[in-house]
């Protein structure tokens, strides 16, 4: 079988040079090591990390519209925007798993949180290929961005054979990050974080957020604290989130103690009024469902099922 040939204007020596950068970089700031060919399968550290995962909203559905070339080039105009952004931050990107970002922030987690907020707003100035310029109403449809990020300790090895070997990442907390990710789509959210990160911000604190209750993730035992950073989310969502604040934080309130009936009708009044924020249609139709039939015993997590 005859090898395919590289596309035309690509450099293979130059591509080899940035993919031993980063590999490089990886080595350094994990492992120690001063030359990529000190690395030896099985090396491993462990690490207190904050795991960035990041999704592009509608991908999928874009890509099913353009030539394959444009698919491509779509997703490295937008990885040529997001990589820099996580680098300014003093992060590095793991991998990228198709339309996925999965990024490392060693330092201090509010690097990862303005990272995520700096990619956010990055990924709706994309300009996207002629064939997607316009919508039929001749609107310009914009990428979106779902982000999830915790934090914790991580083990960072080599794993492979003698003759290909990679770095990588082994933890609950990539999981974790992945899937508040995924819940940042049920939710109507852009960026979601867990307690873990919250607690590790200068004062505990992250102005433009809300707490959104402790949840269940699909596949998880244990509860996990999440809060939102809709100041990340576009003016008009945000505002709202903004405004029905108080009124979120009581019907939580209610929720967590306990109280269902006044709970679900409290989350209905949101998501009758301000349909666009998901996350009270959702508490809502829990809160109904637990009215109906209470738990013998409650920790006050609301339960996602699915991922």
């Amino acid at each position: 079988m005859s090898a395919i040939p590289p596309p035309s204007g690509v450099n293979l020596p130059e591509l080899a040079r940035r993919l031993q950068d980063g590999a490089r970089q990886l080595e350094q700031l994990f492992l120690g090591k001063e030359e990529i060919t000190d690395v030896e399968l099985g090396d491993a550290v462990h690490r207190e990390v904050t795991v960035v995962f990041c999704d592009l909203r509608g991908f999928t559905g874009l890509s099913e519209r353009i030539e394959v070339r444009e698919v491509f080039a779509l997703l490295n105009a937008v990885y040529d925007r997001l990589g820099p952004l996580v680098r300014e931050h003093r992060g590095f990107v793991d991998k990228y798993i198709g339309d996925a970002i999965m990024a490392l922030f060693p330092g201090d987690p509010s690097d990862a949180v303005a990272a995520a907020a700096a990619i956010a707003e990055a990924v709706g100035e994309v300009i996207l290929p002629g064939t997607l310029a316009r919508t039929a109403r001749g609107e310009r449809p914009r990428l979106a961005v779902g982000v999830g990020i915790h934090r914790g300790p991580v083990m960072l090895g080599t794993i492979g054979e003698r003759e290909r070997m990679e770095a990588t990442v082994i933890a609950d907390a990539v999981n974790v990050a992945s899937r508040l990710e995924g819940l940042s789509k049920r939710l109507g959210a852009t960026i979601l974080l867990s307690d873990e990160v919250l607690r590790a911000l200068p004062g505990g604190a992250l102005p433009g957020s809300r707490a959104l209750g402790r949840i269940r993730l699909a596949g998880k035992r244990q509860s996990v604290g999440v809060h939102e950073l809709y100041a990340a989310d576009p003016p008009a969502l945000r505002a709202i989130k903004e405004r029905s604040a108080p009124a979120f934080e009581a019907a939580l309130a209610a929720f967590q103690a306990g109280e269902f009936a006044s709970a679900a009708a409290r989350f209905r009044e949101l998501a009758e009024a301000y349909p666009e924020d998901r996350a009270a249609a959702v508490y809502a139709e829990s809160a109904a469902a637990l009215a109906l039939a209470p738990p013998a015993s409650w920790d006050g997590a609301l339960e996602i099922r699915g991922k």
